[in-house]
């Protein structure tokens, strides 16, 4: 909980592009939101069993699907926090994001898995709202990421 607060905060400062913050602003979110990543991943290999319950019957190997999501978040984390293949760090955590919202968030939030007590509930929406712009903000991250352009490391 508190990495996702912190994830959200770290992007909202990041999000205005380059220069539209101090440097050591800048550079503070970005760290912090690499560590939340990094800590996102290691709560995937944590927690494979756990997690793997929420995944809905219709997909299979959960255990690989969770620990292939885990090395996703580390793999990014380090990515964004080294400032190397940033965009295409904060474009694939985006794209992440977005396939759960379509594949897990909504559908629960719907009432459409027969989770008991999903539909109308509470920390559920919550679960939604922040998926949603998890999924956002790194595609709008990706775009100040300057991997592709020539004249050194990102600014973000």
């Amino acid at each position: 909980m508190v990495f996702e607060t912190f994830s959200l905060a770290s992007l909202a400062w990041l999000l205005p592009g380059i220069g539209a913050s101090p440097d050591w602003l800048a550079r503070g979110s970005r760290y912090l939101l690499a560590v939340s990543l990094i800590v996102f991943g290691i709560d995937h290999f944590l927690a494979l069993a756990p997690i793997g319950t929420l995944l809905p019957a219709w997909i299979p190997w959960y255990v690989f699907w969770v620990a292939l999501f885990g090395v996703a978040f580390v793999a990014a984390g380090l990515s964004i926090g080294g400032s190397f293949l940033e965009r295409w760090s904060a474009a694939g955590i985006g794209l992440m994001f977005g396939i759960w919202v379509v594949t897990l968030h909504l559908p629960s939030v719907l009432g459409l898995y027969g989770i008991p007590g999903a539909p109308g509930d509470p920390d559920e929406c919550s679960s939604l709202f922040i998926a949603i712009a998890l999924w956002g903000s790194p595609w709008t991250l990706a775009r100040w990421a300057a991997d592709d352009r020539p004249g050194g490391p990102s600014r973000l």
